[in-house]
This record gives C-alpha cells, structure tokens and sequence, in this order.
C-alpha cells in the first residue's frame, strides 16, 4: 500500500522575495511574488462602512499597506480554509502583529468562524477568537473580496460561495432594518398583547415529535389547486397544515386542516379568517402576529411560538424567562415556517412531508390559489371594464420572467427559494409536490400513505397544558417592566435628585437594553444620548406602558 505524503507550504527563495510552495503549485509568482498583490491593492479605493474578505493571505503580502487605506468602519477579515495554510500563515509574526493593534481593524478567523462568517456579521455585537470586538452591522454597507494568492484555487467553490452569503447577509439585515422601522413597533405590540394570553393557550411543544401521520403542508401558491384535488377523498390518512391565506381554500372544499400558522403582524391577515369560526382546526401563530384574529378563537385551539425579530438584549433576556415559548429565527416566509414545524412535528424522519403551493413565482395575471383572500379580492373587485387578472404583477419592474410558459417571479420570492433551498435541502422524506415555478432542491412525490404503526392523531389528546404559575410569572415580568419604565420616565423629565452624570448613567444602563422602546426609529439600530433621540424614547415609554399595564 502507498503512503500517500502530506505537502506542507514551504517558502521558496526568489529573486525579489520569498514565494509559496504548496501541493505542487507556486501560490505566488516565481519571480516577482508581491508585485500583482500590490498592484491591485494600488489601484483600490475602500469606502466608509466596507468589511474586507481578505481570502488566502498566505505571506501577507500586500496586507499592510491595504490596511493603511481604510476608511472610517472598516473591516478587515483574514480567510484561510485550507488547514495546512491556515496554520501556516497564523504563525506568521505579520498575522500577530497587525493583529495585535486594534487600530488595523484586522482579525484572521478560525476555521470554525470563518464557515459561519454570515452568521457573525449581522449579529449586533460578537467578539472573535483573537478579543476584537465587532461593530454593530449597521456600520456596515458593503463586502468586497481579494484574493492574495492561489490558495483561493483550492477550495474555489467554497469561498464564492462565503462571499456570495456574506453579501446576502448585509444585504438581508438593511432588509430587515427598513421591515423594523415600518413595522417594529407593531411587532413589539403583538408580542406583549399575545404575551399576555399564553398561560390560556396549549404550547407548541404538545405537537414536537408526536404526528405519525403522511404531513401534507399548504402554501397558497397555486400548485396548491393540485394538492387540494389530489388528497380531498383521503384527507383523513394525512396530518394537514396550511399557511393562513391557504385556509378558505381548504374549507370551501370541505378540507379542513390540522394546524394553520399565521405571522403576519398587520389585521391585513384578518380577511383569510372570515367565516372560519365555527371550525375547529389548531392555529399556531407567532406572538409578534396579529393579536386581533386571535380574539375569535379559544384559547384551547391556539398554541405560540416566538419569531426573534430582533437579535437584542431584550428578546435574549426573554428567551431566559420559563414562561417562554418555542423560538425560530425569522425565516420571512410563513411557508417556511410551516414546513419547519412540520419536520418538527413528526415522530421521526421515517415519516413523509408534501409541500403543495410554495411556488415562490406565479402565473400570468394570477398570484394566489383560488379561493384565497387575494384571489377574493381580485374577484370583489371585477367590473366590466375591469378585468379579473392581475397583469400588473407580471409586467411591473419587480416582476422576473423565469420560464418560457410565462411564469413570474420577484427578488424577494427568489431569496425565499434559495432560502429554502439551502435550508432544507438535506432533509429526508421532504418532498416537493408541485413541478410548478422554481425548483425546490427536494425530491418530487406525489402524497403516500404511511404504513408504519400510528399513534393517536386526536389533536386533543395532544393537548397540555401550561402550568398554572406561568401567569404569575408574566405578570411579575411585566410589573418588573412597569416599574422600570416608570422611572426612566422620571429620569427623562428630571424628576430626581440624581446629578446629571448619574441620571444619564442611569438612563443608558436601563434604556439602551430594552430595544422595543425604539428599534422602529429610523436611526434604531443603536441606543443614543441625544435628546432628539430621547425625547422619541419618552414617547414610546408612554405608548409601552398603556400595554404592559392594561
């Protein structure tokens, strides 16, 4: 048997300098190894707010005099996967030392954080293996990359693949800063308001690993048209769930199904419950949802979960409480969500998940499934020289052609498809149900019976309770919340005897951790001293308190 030599990177003297040697394969030029390296980084600009991917350093070249021409918020972030070259370059003294001064803004990651990368950017604070302290994201607004050597063409695929996310993440958390200064304050509404009614409700975590019956889960893409035609004889052989605008559909074709997920925040989502109280399917709805639809049904049908809008201080904390419920990280789409809990509702992965309507594109003149509130509307809307199909969605600047047989998609539909893509690809015995739109990285089947032995199914025998001191301790919770309030608005109107210095010390250590109060301000990203600032704050205390006290 051959024993297979491991080459480790070994310098090579040149005429100017030293290059690498690594696999058999110059990593630099052999006659004049810095030239091209510091050639390029002549010839760049960095801009305020820019993070660098400084990918495969190797010999440092060109490291320095990059660093030199930063602007304000800047980042600079060394990358190496290769194991061998990663050692190789950690033990070089340059590494230590332009680490070593915090002024560089330079950190050359570890392995384990340079794969979740994406991840670490748009956290609001995190502090790498070498003690830099990252900035919040907000200061950021591009990612370029540059490769330095050819350690890059060992694992190609890999790193585009880390820019490409990398830039997808900034790209998301600006995304989700406008969402939260439309929207936030709402959120942040329903989750105290919904707080409230959860020792009533059943936890979510009744349903987690208990169904064994074939998952059937319904977007209201129209694929789902199929899907409801495909299993109306047998609907009792499946565990059905559906998103909320897919729920008049079912009904109207006397499906109903098991559980519905709602978390859209605005009453908007109110017209897909019309007419459906008399029903008796579960509603799984996120605390941040709109709390008004949940009004009309007993608590008894009603189990929570949490979508952490927000990576803050005051949702970690919450996250802490015992009362609180099952948290997610925001997937944007509630189809989404509605598969993660069906994968998480099943016994094992023995047993099938179908997804019908999670087509994230759409028809010609047509978005939703018939039946749905959308479809309804369009249809309430219908005059005589009005017609019935929605061209403007196909033919607007958003929309993006995707197949010949005119099928439309937008960006934001896309990113869902490629969020669920890489989310769920690996997953076994998920199956995508439609061929319609774009492709889902699943395996396509149609709707199977599972011939495995059942549990009970009686969604009531699932059912368990809270215990009883969980109201007590939302309350205590909230009364904590009350007092605190109570007297930062005190502070802000100079009601104390505190000096300044203490009431602003005050002020911040109480304020700057309680990001609801003002997460929705355009510049909410970060708490400020400013009075402008405070001022908004004092406001949004008075709003706050009407909740937590009613």
């Amino acid at each position: 048997m051959d024993i297979i030599e491991i080459k480790k990177p070994c310098l090579v003297q040149t005429t100017q300098g030293f290059s690498l040697s690594y696999q058999n394969k110059y990593l630099y030029s052999k006659y004049n190894p810095s030239k091209q390296i510091l050639n390029k980084i002549q010839e760049l600009t960095i801009l305020e707010g820019t993070i660098v991917l400084c990918f495969s350093p190797c010999l440092c070249y060109g490291l320095s005099e990059l660093i030199k021409k930063q602007a304000q918020h800047c980042l600079f972030l060394g990358c190496e996967l290769d194991n061998e070259l990663h050692y190789f370059t950690n033990e070089l003294n340059e590494i230590k030392q332009l680490q070593s001064d915090n002024n560089n803004n330079f950190v050359f990651l570890s392995k384990e954080e340079l794969l979740s990368l994406p991840s670490i950017l748009i956290k609001s604070s995190y502090t790498f293996s070498n003690g830099y302290k990252k900035s919040n994201p907000a200061f950021f607004k591009r990612i370029i990359r540059i490769d330095f050597s050819a350690g890059t063409s060992f694992q190609s695929d890999l790193y585009n693949q880390i820019e490409d996310f990398c830039i997808r993440a900034i790209k998301t958390f600006w995304t989700n800063r406008f969402t939260l200064t439309k929207f936030g304050k709402l959120y942040s509404t329903n989750l105290f308001r919904n707080l409230k009614r959860l020792p009533e409700t059943i936890p979510i975590s009744s349903f987690i690993e208990k169904i064994s019956k074939p998952i059937v889960v319904f977007g209201a893409g129209e694929s789902s048209e199929k899907g409801i035609a495909q299993i109306k004889k047998n609907k009792n052989k499946y565990f059905i769930i559906c998103v909320d605008t897919s729920l008049r559909p079912l009904l109207m074709n006397d499906i109903e199904p098991d559980c519905v997920f709602i978390e859209e925040a605005q009453i908007i989502i109110d017209d897909a419950f019309v007419g459906t109280k008399k029903h008796h399917f579960h509603i799984c709805s996120s605390l941040s949802a709109s709390f008004s639809i949940l009004q009309n049904f007993s608590s008894l049908n009603i189990s929570f979960f949490a979508t952490e809008f927000l990576d803050s201080e005051f949702f970690s904390k919450l996250k802490q409480q015992d009362f609180f419920p099952f948290s997610i990280s925001p997937f944007g789409s509630v189809g989404l969500t509605a598969v993660f809990f069906a994968l998480k509702f099943r016994i094992d992965d023995t047993i099938p998940v179908f997804i019908y309507g999670l087509d994230f594109s759409y028809s010609k003149g047509k978005t939703h499934q018939n039946g749905s509130m959308p479809h309804i509307s369009s249809l309430l809307k219908k005059e005589r020289i009005s017609s019935l199909e929605n061209f403007y969605s196909c033919y607007n600047t958003s929309s993006i052609p995707i197949e010949k047989n005119n099928i439309f998609s937008t960006k934001i539909l896309i990113s869902y498809a490629e969020l669920f893509n890489n989310y769920f690809c690996d997953k076994i015995n998920l199956f995508s149900s439609s061929k319609f739109g774009i492709p889902l990285k699943i395996k396509y089947s149609e709707p199977f019976f599972y011939n495995g032995s059942l549990c009970s199914q009686n969604t009531s025998e699932l059912k368990i309770k809270y215990p009883s001191n969980i109201g007590e301790q939302i309350q205590d919770y909230y009364q904590k919340e009350i007092d605190i309030l109570k007297e930062c608005e005190q502070l802000l109107s100079g009601q104390t005897s505190y000096s300044k210095n203490e009431i602003d010390k005050k002020i911040f250590s109480l304020l700057s951790k309680r990001e609801y109060l003002y997460l929705f301000f355009p510049d909410g990203w970060k708490f400020s001293m400013d009075i402008s600032f405070l001022k908004r704050v004092k406001s949004s205390i008075v709003y706050f308190l009407k909740i937590f006290e009613n």
